[in-house]
């Protein structure tokens, strides 16, 4: 997705603030200086890691910033660095790219890498009957590569693919009387509790030896946790000079990973230690900067490299078939057969066109109320998140009569006659979302929790971790916001028994396939889709772009085709 740049004088504060910093330390005048600096912040926070020069410059611009004592080559140390296809990078996010590529690199396979024999026997006979041929060649991947990427939509097994190739590896060491050390991780806690939760129905399901299961009873953990983040720095724990002591890593929710945190992982990490990384590359991109889960299957899959396994078959179709059709036609651009599926109402998809405001606002109610108006009254906390996490409202934007804010309020009022008194703004059943990574409680952004009285009758947030529900006083809570609607950014990584998605009218920016894609496939059961449909034609029909050097660094002779 291209955008507009800003004219100079509309630039945030601190892109300006840092052009004037560039051009005071440059000393003599450089045409274009001021603008191209700024625009390399500002477009940092739009979730690119570089600026390309048909955005900022023409040729004499280009040979000009090049001249330029603060633009430097790559891997000179200056504030902004130039590469050889014009792209513009501030100097941390240049490093952080070529850092990843490196990394990446080393773990290609080489030219005429063999997989090991009793490994393909015994995955050919243990998994025989519970995995199909796809999931089964993906699990081959994975025990026999250094690095392998599972990308698949929701229902496509992508984990429980992942639990089978622990298994195997785990079965292996046995046989070979060795041990292997494994590291479960996920961007988010519920992510990675759910990461956990796969690999042990999958020890149920197949079963192994006592030996292999101790090695698989391994704890789940945030990326931040597994790597030591430390709080309100940029350093690590476990970095190039103090590794991981683990050989092998998976991470679930791989494309809600952005640039910094996936090259802080891979530094983590020895040369030799297996990664696996598990997405959906159909999905949005990253809050933050870079789209690597996306540009890292891009590669491998144009490159037909077997580093990379596309899972098509969806398990849940069956039962549910229109959500996953539905997301199919989506994802594919076919908008035409999107809208008439949509019209047809299949059994699992409901839809309403925007056009009467008055009878939607009261449907709301009533959908409110049937979801959510046992919530308060439930018996435990553990109870009232289940039927909490039963349903969610999904928005486009933040703003606006159809945004996040003022959904909220609405379906607060909707639910007025079921709260209790409110005790420093929070009430019995609330649920919260928190909007920023508070290193120190162990919260990030993202997170979800729930408003309820502790034993004594105080008020506490209680959130799911990768070791159970937890209690944090709302004194404590990092930024935070009633989260009965969120965004469909914030949305993924979860998935909802039923949700009500909204794409308002009006042609705005953040309305692209991925973000619909996202939002069709949090739904399980059911979905119902309020969208304008001149703005359902414009979102299927624009892609989002994000601007990098990643893709190009990786396509090298280091790609080797098996």
């Amino acid at each position: 997705m291209s955008q507009a740049m800003p004219a100079l004088k509309d630039c945030p504060p601190i892109d300006r603030h840092f052009a004037r910093l560039m051009v005071r330390l440059e000393k003599t005048d450089v045409p274009g200086l001021e603008y191209a600096a700024a625009l390399a912040s500002y477009v940092v926070a739009q979730g690119h890691v570089c600026l390309p020069r048909a955005v900022f410059a023409g040729d004499s611009e280009l040979d000009a910033l090049a001249e330029c004592s603060v633009v430097g080559r790559p891997g000179d140390f200056t504030p902004l660095i130039l590469d050889g296809a014009g792209r513009l990078y501030l100097q941390r996010y240049w490093a952080y790219e070529n850092a990843l590529i490196q990394a990446v690199r080393r773990r290609l396979p080489e030219e005429g890498t063999r997989k090991k024999e009793s490994l393909e026997k015994q995955i050919a006979m243990a998994f025989a009957g519970v995995a199909d041929e796809t999931q089964l060649l993906a699990v081959s991947r994975a025990v026999n590569l250094p690095l392998s990427l599972i990308s698949g939509g929701p229902g496509t097994g992508k984990t429980y693919v992942a639990a089978l190739a622990m298994i195997a590896l785990a079965e292996d060491a046995v046989a070979e009387k060795k041990t292997i050390r494994f590291a479960l991780s996920a961007p988010t806690g519920k992510a990675a509790a759910r990461l956990k939760e796969v690999l042990e129905k999958g020890l149920d399901k197949i079963g192994c030896q006592e030996a292999a299961r101790a090695m698989l009873t391994v704890e789940a953990k945030t990326l931040h946790r597994l790597i030591g983040m430390t709080p309100d720095s940029l350093h690590c724990k476990y970095n190039l000079a103090n590794p991981l002591p683990v050989d092998v890593v998976i991470v679930d929710e791989s494309s809600m990973v952005d640039l910094p945190m996936m090259t802080r992982l891979f530094a983590a990490l020895r040369d030799d230690v297996r990664v696996i990384l598990i997405g959906d590359q159909n999905q949005l991109s990253s809050v933050e900067a870079g789209h690597v889960f996306g540009d890292l299957a891009m590669v491998f899959q144009n490159g037909s490299n077997p580093a990379f396994t596309q899972l098509l078959r969806n398990y849940r179709s069956e039962e549910h078939g229109a959500i996953a059709r539905l997301a199919q036609e989506v994802n594919e651009a076919r908008t035409d057969t999107a809208l008439e599926l949509l019209r047809t109402e299949p059994a699992g998809v409901a839809a309403r066109v925007f056009s009467k405001t008055a009878s939607m606002t009261q449907h709301l109610k009533e959908l409110v109320m049937r979801h959510w108006g046992g919530v308060a009254s439930a018996a435990t906390v553990e109870e009232a998140m289940e039927l909490f996490s039963g349903f969610r409202i999904l928005c486009a934007t933040r703003a606006g009569m159809w945004g996040v804010e003022s959904l909220n309020r609405q379906t607060e009022e909707a639910m007025e006659t079921m709260m209790l008194s409110k005790s420093g703004g929070f009430y019995k059943g609330q649920p919260i979302l928190i909007l920023q990574n508070d290193y120190q409680i162990g919260l990030f952004n993202g997170d979800i929790g729930m408003v309820w009285p502790d034993a004594n009758g105080v008020l506490q947030v209680y959130f799911t971790g990768e070791t159970g529900l937890r209690a944090v006083s709302p004194a404590r809570l990092p930024q935070h916001e009633t989260a009965y609607a969120m965004t469909i950014h914030k949305s993924q990584g979860s998935e909802f028994g039923s949700v009500l998605m909204i794409v308002p009218p009006g042609d705005l920016p953040v309305l692209t396939r991925e973000l619909v894609y996202t939002g069709v496939t949090r739904a399980r059961k059911h979905l119902e889709l309020w969208y304008d449909e001149s703005a359902f034609r414009v979102a299927v029909g624009r892609r989002i772009q994000r601007w990098s050097g990643l893709q190009d660094g990786l396509k090298g002779d280091a790609l080797f085709l098996l």
